[in-house]
């Protein structure tokens, strides 16, 4: 997922050229094809393929999007190559180019396209692969790059989906007489308590309470952590 800021083309393109060099330079890689899609500035048809590379392709460019464009496309070929496994990279980084972004960025890239990695998910130890997955506020890893195996990313909620989906959950759990008049075991009654609590200890707090829901913007970055059958596994780079 390619955002090539219009404000700042040379250092999205550098970003991007550091990320192609990591895949490149990952020795069990050399043959992984490469699919992207572009978004803010529109660049030449495949103009971040590598050279010589006939197995990298940009699949589409739009002016204005977000994660959730790409992430329904991985999504859509796990549906079709159910036995495989993808990386997902994003160019942290192009739109606010802070210290802190970059050494995410760095290590995030790093780790996906590892060693460590690739075998984990060989061996089936892990069905989503991250260099730090991090419980709370929310399942997540710092930085949105991982690989994941498309057996477990096809059970989850398709992305375009998901942020309304999240936000009705969230909705309907403010509502909580609604649902217990429509719940019957003690249970689905702890649980739904348990959400409610942690919904408006979110929303008393002073900072963004979206970002510590996964709402919004920040769904995506929840996304391919919020099935029952996730099983992370670490590589912890730095």
């Amino acid at each position: 997922n390619a955002y090539i800021n219009p404000d700042n083309l040379n250092q999205s393109l550098k970003i991007v050229d550091e990320q192609l060099k990591t895949i490149r330079n990952a020795s069990k890689h050399s043959s992984t094809p490469f699919y992207y899609n572009v978004m803010g500035h529109n660049l030449t048809q495949n103009s971040l393929c590598p050279p010589h590379k006939n197995d990298c392709q940009q699949l589409r460019y739009v002016s204005d999007g977000d994660e959730a464009i790409t992430l329904q496309d991985a999504y859509d070929y796990c549906h079709l190559h159910p036995n495989d496994a993808i990386i997902y990279l994003h160019d942290k980084g192009s739109f606010h180019n802070t210290g802190s972004n970059r050494r995410i960025r760095k290590i995030a890239t790093a780790s996906a396209v590892s060693n460590a990695c690739y075998d984990s998910m060989k061996d089936g130890k892990c069905n989503l692969c991250v260099n730090k997955f991090k419980f709370l506020p929310n399942h997540h890893t710092p930085g949105n790059m991982w690989v994941g195996n498309c057996t477990y990313l096809q059970t989850l909620i398709p992305p375009r989906d998901f942020a309304a989906r999240r936000y009705e959950m969230f909705r309907l759990v403010r509502n909580q007489r609604q649902i217990e008049n429509q719940t019957t075991t003690p249970k689905k009654l702890y649980c739904i308590q348990k959400l409610v609590e942690d919904f408006e200890r979110n929303l008393a707090f002073n900072g963004d309470q979206w970002k510590y829901l996964s709402l919004g913007r920040y769904a995506m970055e929840h996304w391919a952590f919020s099935g029952p059958k996730l099983m992370p596994c670490n590589t912890i780079l730095g």
